[in-house]
């Protein structure tokens, strides 16, 4: 929100999208344990749902093949990386949230999809079905998101999320 030069002074940056989102990312990152983990979840279950209801509403054949091709790139990947992985889960949910048209989604729920990487590796090391899960959950919400079926793909993210949830608390 600041930018300091040199010799210069400081001077408030010019008000952007991505500087709020860096800034708001980067107190998640400082506040990440699993008690916030678990906040961070509840906020996910209250606003992902009625995201993925507009992405069935406004989606392109473009955000079809990005969400697609994003789902051939989770089932070809090794489980064992679970750096690709868990970018590609991010990819996935950003993705839908792009394709909600709603231009302050990815504003809100960008600096939650960078935990993503984080809570992933805490609740993976400790639980052993949670990829299989994401993954059918993943190609579900696809399948209603391209049928077009917001009320199919509104339940199935808030199933995702709550598992999601629980296998964090379980963690």
């Amino acid at each position: 929100l600041i930018t300091i030069r040199k010799r210069r002074g400081m001077f408030v940056s010019d008000m952007s999208t991505s500087h709020a989102v860096s800034a708001l990312g980067l107190f998640l990152e400082l506040k990440f344990d699993k008690d916030y983990i678990l906040h961070v979840f509840n906020l996910r279950q209250v606003i992902e749902p009625e995201v993925s209801r507009w992405a069935a509403r406004n989606r392109t054949p473009e955000d079809l093949a990005l969400l697609r091709k994003n789902l051939e790139r989770m089932e070809g990947c090794d489980p064992e990386d679970r750096d690709v992985e868990s970018t590609l889960d991010q990819e996935f949910h950003s993705t839908i949230t792009a394709a909600s048209r709603n231009p302050i989604a990815p504003v809100v729920l960008d600096p939650i999809f960078t935990l993503m990487p984080k809570i992933r590796a805490m609740v993976y090391s400790n639980i052993a079905d949670c990829r299989s899960t994401a993954l059918d959950f993943h190609r579900e919400i696809f399948d209603a998101i391209e049928r077009q079926d917001e009320d199919s793909a509104s339940a199935l993210m808030r199933d995702h999320i709550t598992r999601a949830a629980r296998q964090a608390n379980e963690a």
